[in-house]
């Protein structure tokens, strides 16, 4: 008898100490407060993070749409992300960032321009979204949008990457007018 109390307690404390453990680990992600998606890439991983949002597609365009507000901490969220993102969600992140280039042009070009950065500003300079791809004059205008907000860069250390920007920009608007001569 007494060694099968001490075989329930064992069992009992192992499951509790599990317990406890798998709480410390799981971590629950809000996808409007950067701070638990950040705490959760650090913890999980950010492929962890990916998968998990993808399976609850609306938690993951909370994320993009987050993403597209260009705060700062949305932006981190961004750059941590993005690394794992090749292929599935590539298009969405990329979007998403390029919309946060009007918003907070000095904080995405500065991310976008880094050596660390997976997406360079070719990828995210003069992007657009299925929708404005659909609609020539919805394309242009956020074409021109997108080149009005860049122009708004005044940091000299990113006068570099500003004009990549802008070349990266009228190069997509000349050749989406051009598309509306065919």
């Amino acid at each position: 008898m007494r060694i099968l109390k001490r075989f329930v307690f064992i069992l009992f404390a192992g499951g509790l100490c599990a317990g406890i453990a798998f709480k410390i680990l799981w971590v629950q992600v809000d996808p409007n407060k950067a701070s638990t998606v950040i705490s959760a890439i650090h913890q999980r991983g950010a492929n962890w993070i990916l998968t998990d949002s993808w399976k609850d597609p609306k938690s993951w365009e909370q994320i993009l749409k987050n993403i597209e507000t260009g705060l700062p901490e949305w932006i981190e969220v961004y750059s941590l992300l993005a690394p794992e993102t090749k292929g599935k969600g590539e298009k969405e992140i990329i979007a998403a960032v390029s919309k946060a280039l009007l918003k907070n042009p000095d904080l995405v070009l500065k991310t976008i321009a880094s050596e660390s950065s997976p997406f360079g500003i070719e990828k995210i300079c003069g992007r657009l979204s299925d929708d404005e791809l659909e609609f020539l004059d919805e394309g242009v205008d956020a074409l021109k949008a997108q080149m009005a907000s860049v122009n708004r860069v005044a940091e000299p250390e990113l006068l570099s990457a500003k004009e990549k920007c802008l070349g990266q920009i009228r190069y997509v608007l000349a050749r989406e007018i051009f598309r509306e001569d065919e």
